[in-house]
């Protein structure tokens, strides 16, 4: 069976509590992780944010290559 290499984009919309737009937003890209929240209770507090409801709003396979097995 062959295999392929696909490369798939996702948007979500996530809601974070936070002290500020750009600190919501790095800890959104950081502690994120296929949808779910990654962040320890310790990071929580030392970075001062809890993410909430995560709901995926995009989701699309862009490419799609055979890989040559050799």
């Amino acid at each position: 069976m062959p295999t392929f290499n696909v490369k798939l984009e996702r948007c979500y919309d996530v809601r974070v509590e936070s002290e500020n737009p750009e600190a919501a937003k790095k800890c959104v890209e950081y502690f994120l992780g296929n949808p779910h929240d990654l962040s320890s209770p310790l990071e929580k507090k030392k970075h001062h944010f809890s993410i909430g409801e995560i709901e995926m709003t995009w989701n699309e396979a862009l490419e799609c290559e055979q890989i040559n097995e050799r």
